[in-house]
């Protein structure tokens, strides 16, 4: 039913072994797999509206619920934004709604899907969140369509579009590919569209390194996209029309903000950069709302790190980890050679504490 929806007469349509989650416009969740259920007992009656109050109040900004209009009072200048402060609730509200502490009793032992399809989609961090209750992790399905084999890593290429902490980035993904012993290349010149075309239909990268500023607007497609020099935007229109080369699958990493951010509709995640991008031949990590360069910067070391030894998505759930505990990262930076600018950026007191916050870690998703 979901590719009749959302799928296309080109690609090969993907299996069902999936973990299907489905929120009651009440409260609740049902989740459904091959060969069983489990809808969460109640009560449950207002578990829904609990967890749009607290996306909203995170994340400034306003979710419709079940009890319908209801007035929000917020900065306008400030949409968006996270609100570290709320993590808390956040996080609560969250595995309240989705019963994660229950939900590994409920599930076969020896289960391993593919993909989590969930709908309707909400703007939360259960993808990071479920990786604690269950120890594995798995990508949220955005393009529906079987995917070819991941290449393996030995091409790198970065998109080093201009913020605070992008050198810091470039040289922690360079030095371990050195290690490692993948050939890292970097975009030189003009940062400008034309350059972005080539960087992108370029066949031979296994990984595309994406640094910089991203931008969503809700309902206005010509308005979400990837800022390149300039401040110009390059919007979902003109990406989607971008070639990704033919063969095995190549990993996007959209380490920018509001990557993974979409429209909300009432169906599955869809109409945002990162799930326009993902494909049969592309899978995708991006930001699901505007992240801190700090945490950024954290996500992208901790990535590098993580697929120098993993596969995707175990590589993922790795570098959600890592990011989060600020002393093990540091350690980890420590082993690769000479003293990095990430390793100073990072060693602050005040980071850790930063960096174990919900709307940081919480913050990437992996989609398939």
């Amino acid at each position: 039913m979901l590719w009749a929806w959302y799928g296309n007469d080109v690609d090969e349509r993907c299996n069902a072994n999936v973990l299907f989650i489905s929120s009651a416009h009440g409260g609740g969740v049902t989740y459904v797999w091959p060969g069983g259920r489990w809808t969460i007992p109640g009560p449950i009656d207002g578990s829904l509206q609990a967890m749009l109050d607290a996306v909203s109040a995170a994340l400034t900004d306003y979710y419709r619920g079940p009890e319908g209009d209801r007035q929000r009072l917020f900065d306008e200048r400030m949409v968006g934004a996270p609100v570290f402060d709320e993590a808390d609730r956040f996080g609560q509200a969250v595995a309240a709604h989705y019963g994660l502490d229950a939900l590994p009793e409920q599930l076969p032992a020896d289960f391993r899907p593919r993909a989590l399809v969930v709908l309707p989609a909400h703007r939360d961090p259960l993808q990071a969140m479920a990786v604690d209750q269950l120890g594995w992790v798995t990508p949220i399905e955005a393009s529906l369509a079987a995917a070819r084999p991941m290449r393996p890593v030995r091409n790198l290429s970065i998109w080093p579009g201009a913020t605070q902490l992008t050198e810091a980035e470039v040289e922690c993904v360079q030095r371990v590919g050195d290690a490692i012993g993948w050939a890292v290349k970097v975009v030189e010149g003009p940062l400008n569209e034309e350059a972005f075309k080539g960087f992108y239909e370029d066949p031979l990268p296994d990984v595309l390194w994406v640094i910089g500023h991203g931008e969503q607007s809700p309902y206005r497609l010509d308005e979400t996209g990837i800022v390149m020099e300039g401040d110009v935007l390059l919007p979902i229109s003109r990406l989607a029309d971008m070639t990704v080369p033919g063969g095995d699958r190549r990993l996007l990493i959209l380490n920018i903000c509001s990557s993974g951010a979409t429209q909300n509709r009432g169906g599955i995640a869809h109409v945002g950069v990162g799930h326009y991008l993902t494909s049969p031949r592309q899978a995708v990590v991006a930001h699901l709302w505007p992240i801190d360069y700090y945490a950024a910067l954290a996500f992208g070391c901790a990535l590098s790190i993580a697929l120098s030894k993993y596969s995707l998505p175990d590589a993922f759930g790795q570098a959600i980890g890592l990011m989060r505990d600020r002393d093990q990262l540091l350690a980890a930076l420590d082993v690769l050679e000479g003293n990095l600018q990430a390793s100073d950026r990072l060693s602050a007191e005040r980071i850790g504490a930063h960096l174990a916050n919900l709307l940081n870690w919480g913050c990437p998703v992996l989609l398939t």
